[in-house]
């Protein structure tokens, strides 16, 4: 039996500032800086050959906006809902319709919101296929859930690498 591989690039970016020779800028002046991030990688789901990107930030809606040609208009406009927000999963638009993104608030996330995010990512990759959840006791869903576990296990190896604390935060009120 062949054995499929995943295809896994990472850049992590430097905390470090760069050493400028230019002049502060004025107050009343704005550029767009890159937004530090924790993790920024992609991976490809083997079978469906559709590149999901993960980014890990303080903001990772601010961080979404360099990819605004993929994404659009969320990227572009709506970086504040999602830099408040614990992780969200946007879908490219036409063109790179089989490209996805899934964000994720650090520095530490929750093994609530990689399961609630894991889950979105999962019904709307199968969803692109025009594969629908059967629920019946004869594994109609199956797809969706190992398709979910191993978009899991890929995350998790991801934030090992990059030492991003996985937490449980669990509410017993």
């Amino acid at each position: 039996m062949k054995q499929l591989r995943t295809r896994v690039r990472i850049g992590i970016p430097s905390h470090r500032p760069k050493k400028s020779s230019k002049k502060p800028m004025k107050a009343n002046k704005q550029r767009r800086a890159k937004t530090p991030c924790q993790l920024k990688a992609h991976f490809i789901i083997p079978l469906y050959e559709h590149r999901v990107m993960v980014i890990v930030s303080e903001k990772p809606g601010s961080a979404l906006g360099e990819y605004a040609g993929i994404f659009g208009h969320l990227a572009a406009d709506d970086q504040v809902g999602t830099d408040n927000c614990s992780g969200f999963v946007v879908q490219g638009l036409e063109q790179h319709s089989d490209c996805f993104c899934v964000g994720f608030k650090g520095p530490d996330i929750s093994v609530n919101t990689i399961a609630h995010e894991v889950l979105h990512l999962t019904m709307r990759l199968l969803a692109r296929n025009d594969i629908e959840p059967v629920l019946d006791n004869r594994g109609g869903d199956e797809t969706h859930a190992y398709l979910a576990g191993w978009i899991t296990e890929v995350l998790y190896e991801e934030f090992r690498k990059a030492g991003i604390k996985v937490v449980c935060r669990r509410n017993d009120a």
